[in-house]
């Protein structure tokens, strides 16, 4: 087992980390070919900043009436995430999650 499946086992075993979390993250790193997706998810693993995986990936988005409807900038906004930038400090990537409007959504 690797120190960032460890981190996220170690999380959900002590309450800090949802199991459906740890779940939809597992599901999105095996369906991500994108290296900003590990790596904004590894940032956020070593800082320890479990409230916003859980906001992150709590669940997937479901279209309902109003069509989709997420975050496209995460509350922590990792260096991955950020990359170059782009007008106004806008980050030059979407946010990394299930339950947010991305690549993967």
């Amino acid at each position: 087992m690797s120190d960032f499946d460890s981190a996220l086992s170690s999380a959900v075993s002590d309450g800090r980390l949802l199991a459906a979390a740890k779940s939809n993250i597992e599901a999105l790193l095996a369906g991500s070919t994108r290296p900003v997706t590990r790596a904004a998810i590894g940032e956020l693993v070593a800082a320890g900043e479990w409230q916003e995986l859980n906001d992150r990936f709590f669940k997937t988005l479901a279209f309902g009436t109003g069509g989709l409807r997420g975050r496209t900038i995460g509350r922590v906004v990792t260096q991955a995430e950020q990359g170059s930038g782009g007008p106004n400090g806008r980050p030059e990537h979407p946010c990394v999650g299930t339950a947010t409007m991305n690549f993967y959504n």
